[in-house]
């Protein structure tokens, strides 16, 4: 037993070596993430037309979508793809050198998200409205922040 768990080390090196995002070279992670931040865009504009068009149960599944979306966001960041010379990535390198203020800027928009989400489902039109209008605010805020 001793002398499988001192390979281990070395296991967890070579694997983080060859494969630095579940085995993704960086042109595909940043070419996945640029697809989700359209998917993002898209339920966001689609959520706030449904809304506008008292589509409650097409904003619901809208919303839902996007709650779902944030809470998987920071995996979209691994380590190794923010913007150099070699890609095609704008993602800031203070991505990684200030995870904590990125957090922050993920959690606010999983909260508006969260917000909107059980606005609708409380059958909170009004609110839901201006939920949804900041939604978009939180991703352009992080943008600025974020991204080159």
């Amino acid at each position: 037993m001793r002398h499988r768990l001192g390979l281990l080390p070395f296991i967890v090196l070579i694997i983080s070596l060859f494969s630095p995002a579940l085995g993704f070279d960086s042109s595909e992670i940043i070419d996945h993430r640029q697809k989700e931040m359209k998917i993002a865009q898209t339920l966001t504009r689609d959520v706030n037309l449904k809304l506008l068009v008292n589509d409650f149960t097409g904003a619901v599944t809208s919303a839902q979508k996007i709650v779902n979306w944030s809470r998987n966001l920071r995996r979209l960041f691994p380590e190794g793809s923010e913007a150099s010379v070699q890609n095609l990535s704008s993602a800031s390198s203070d991505i990684w050198e200030n995870p904590k203020a990125f957090q922050k800027a993920i959690d606010a928009s999983e909260k508006i998200a969260t917000e909107l989400f059980n606005a609708l489902l409380d059958g909170q039109l009004e609110n839901a409205k201006a939920k949804g209008s900041r939604l978009p605010l939180t991703c352009s805020a992080c943008h600025q922040r974020f991204r080159n």
